[in-house]
């Protein structure tokens, strides 16, 4: 691997791998966290610890930051969240998933990183290419000054 196209359709493959993670981990991420409000509706710590309070992020770092502290506290409050039906297992697949997203996001992002490396890459060969290109032209124009079929032959418009 390592060509242009590539690399772009290794990051495409990775965003979209990370869309479905992280839409599978936020469906279950909202409902754990729907049942917590219920449960701790009058516990101002647990809401303080669970980060229950306001509405989830749409940026990735602050939702990933949220779902990572309710899923590392919450296990301390099993026994209020058993009863509404999440037991530790949910918890620690809700843990899981938002991991995965996470490990799904770093491979985008490394995937991104090189796709974009490899139009800088791409770029700067055809900057070269077009200099090197205009300096053989204006050679050619001076070499085959009283030859205009050479000429139009390499690409050289004769007027």
């Amino acid at each position: 691997m390592g060509s242009r196209s590539e690399w772009h359709g290794t990051r495409y493959k990775a965003t979209d791998a990370l869309h479905v993670a992280r839409e599978e981990a936020e469906a279950v991420f909202s409902q754990h966290l729907s049942i917590a409000r219920i449960a701790f509706k009058n516990n101002r710590d647990a809401w303080n610890s669970l980060q229950l309070a306001g509405f989830r992020k749409r940026n990735f770092t602050l939702w990933s930051e949220k779902a990572r502290i309710f899923y590392n506290n919450a296990p301390d409050m099993i026994a209020r969240l058993e009863p509404f039906g999440i037991t530790l297992a949910e918890l620690e697949r809700g843990k899981a998933m938002v991991d995965a997203v996470t490990a799904a996001y770093a491979r985008q992002k490394q995937f991104t990183g090189k796709a974009q490396q490899s139009t800088r890459e791409r770029d700067e060969a055809l900057a070269d290419l077009k200099a090197w290109m205009s300096d053989f032209l204006a050679i050619a124009r001076v070499a085959l000054k009283n030859n205009e079929a050479h000429q139009e032959a390499i690409g050289i418009l004769v007027r």
